[in-house]
């Protein structure tokens, strides 16, 4: 039987995965074969057709496959899988891995289990998509967001029997968002941490590590009011911080900055707060935080600026400048409203 868990959820599909194999240690555990992408199909296939030793099931987990060997097609849509009529420029190789693995699938030994785990979305064009909606199993793993996100948070301490303060969760939803692997890890970290007492909204600020944004949201807010100077004394200490190196905090930046433009986006459409929140999956409290930053920018702006976070990542990956001075040179043109893109070399001339 195949089974494709996908999604960004990836606690509750590492979990689920889990309940599908063997408890580690066991006799039955032996039987389980993973493998990573990228991998070649004809070891899925060898493994999959080998009959179970000392134990009932064969187990085999591959883990993006789909996304390993899924190419992107023209209007930005995903598939696996040729439209008929159409032709590819590597048909003389054969089928796509992805056709490979969904043909021979019929022919696997009943005995076997091939659990498809997915770090993202599936295409609903991809053939194993189609393959385990039909004939085994498909399930998506959606992230939490909204009062689904705070009731989790709750729960997660309730289980431990920990008490936390609303505000606390407010918060810790905030820097964390909808990451519950990520979420899980901390809320150990804060119930350690406060050692029998309620978890408070300040224990979130000084525990959990992407409180960072926290002050990058500061310097962010002096940038958007034009004022330098403030801003690049804020990115300097934030760096100061061997947590945060420059590419953690160009993320920072960029969360923040996608945060802005949606909301920019929907205000611009006259929603309210609350229908912005449930759009964007953020807490009301946060979009009302946001507003009053949109005031400083024109939705063409902060669009540029989007480009130029990108452009700040290539740069922080490629070029010979100091990291440091790379985010610096960034949050100066912000503050300072120097949004044009580059201008192009011209062209030389040619005679005649």
């Amino acid at each position: 039987m195949i089974h494709l868990l996908h999604g960004e959820d990836a606690l509750s599909r590492s979990r689920a995965v889990k309940e599908l194999l063997p408890v580690p240690g066991s006799d039955a555990y032996a039987g389980v074969t993973v493998f990573e992408a990228p991998v070649d199909v004809q070891r899925i296939v060898e493994a999959c057709r080998a009959l179970p030793f000392l134990a009932d099931r064969r187990y085999v987990l591959v883990r993006n496959f789909i996304t390993a060997t899924t190419r992107r097609r023209r209007a930005g849509s995903e598939s696996d899988e040729v439209p008929a009529g159409e032709t590819t420029s590597d048909e003389a190789s054969g089928p796509r891995p992805a056709q490979q693995l969904r043909d021979v699938l019929p022919d696997f030994p009943s005995s076997t289990e091939l659990v498809l785990e997915e770090g993202g979305k599936v295409p609903a064009t991809s053939v194993l998509y189609k393959y385990a909606r039909s004939h085994g199993e498909e399930r998506e793993f959606r992230p939490l967001v909204g009062e689904d996100l705070m009731r989790w948070i709750r729960q997660q301490f309730a289980e431990r029997q920990a008490s936390v303060h609303p505000l606390a969760v407010q918060t810790l939803a905030a820097y964390v968002g909808s990451d519950l692997l990520l979420l899980d890890r901390e809320i150990d970290k804060l119930c350690a941490y406060a050692e029998g007492r309620a978890v408070q909204e300040a224990d979130v600020a000084e525990m959990v590590s992407s409180a960072a944004e926290t002050k990058v949201w500061g310097m962010i807010d002096e940038a958007a009011r034009g004022s330098a100077p403030a801003a690049l004394l804020q990115l300097r200490q934030v760096l100061a911080d061997s947590a945060n190196p420059p590419l953690r905090t160009l993320g920072a930046i960029a969360n923040r900055f996608r945060l802005m433009l949606m909301t920019k986006e929907l205000a611009d459409r006259r929603l309210s707060d609350q229908a912005i929140a449930q759009q964007t999956g953020q807490q009301d409290w946060s979009i009302r935080n946001t507003r009053p930053l949109l005031r400083h920018f024109t939705l063409a702006e902060l669009k540029r600026i989007h480009e130029m976070l990108l452009e700040t990542d290539i740069a922080l990956k490629r070029s010979p400048l100091d990291d440091k001075l790379t985010l610096e040179l960034l949050v100066l043109a912000i503050a300072r409203r120097d949004l044009a893109p580059a201008e192009a070399l011209p062209e030389p001339e040619r005679d005649g």
